[in-house]
């Protein structure tokens, strides 16, 4: 018994020991909706369209001493909403969309570079997959990172935080997307801008291996590190 003792404390002991006491990983998404905004826009001769989504899934890993940072991000198509249902169901169709058969917008980064006296923005190169195509893509984003506190917890904010934010640019027609009509028979622009503006929370559950970057574009998110 003592000797299984001290195997379980060894195990505990390694398995805490794979993540660098100076690195952290965020779970993006799991900490309730409220906390989680993206926007995007396209435009429209006659409006702007707006649209929303407050689902999405994925990490933030965060290596301050040696930059090994990593952010894995999916959302689910059919989330994203306009505020008009008939618009929504043109959006999500087989024309535009079509989120049944591909149902996830997906980023891996494969580069992320904290930018030259900037404290908290950086350059993130990665993996950007909409409606079946995936490119490499470079954005801009920032992060904020805010320690646990008591007072947080009691508004449902557990553990540490990070406030990730990331602007990110498409061409439709990048990513095979061409409305001819637009929604609702309205041209629409080429253009769509997603500003993802998330939480992310460690739990305090630091028992994971540091990811790998990413050598390949990825059909599919890619993922989470095994415990």
């Amino acid at each position: 018994m003592r000797n299984l003792k001290g195997l379980v404390a060894l195990f505990v002991i390694t398995a805490l020991a794979t993540l660098p006491v100076h690195a952290a990983y965020y779970d993006l998404g799991k900490n309730g909706a409220n906390k989680i905004n993206i926007n995007w826009v396209v435009e429209a001769p006659l409006e702007t369209i707006h649209g929303v989504t407050n689902q999405v899934s994925g990490y933030a890993y965060v290596d301050e001493e040696s930059g090994n940072h990593k952010v894995s991000i999916s959302i689910p198509v059919k989330s994203m909403k306009t505020g008009i249902t008939m618009r929504d169901e043109h959006m999500l169709g087989k024309k535009w969309m079509n989120e049944k058969k591909f149902p996830l917008i997906t980023f891996e980064s494969t580069k992320i570079v904290q930018i030259k006296g900037e404290t908290d923005t950086f350059d993130i190169s990665g993996v950007l997959t909409i409606h079946g195509v995936s490119r490499n893509v470079k954005l801009k984003g920032t992060s904020i990172k805010i320690p646990a506190k008591k007072s947080l917890e009691k508004m449902g904010y557990v553990g540490d935080m990070i406030h990730l934010k990331i602007d990110i640019p498409i061409e439709l027609s990048d990513y095979g997307i061409i409305v001819p009509g637009g929604l609702l028979g309205v041209k629409m622009s080429n253009r769509l801008d997603i500003d993802f503006n998330v939480f992310g929370f460690t739990n305090h559950k630091p028992n994971r291996q540091p990811p790998t970057p990413a050598s390949r574009p990825a059909s599919k998110p890619a993922s989470r590190p095994s415990r």
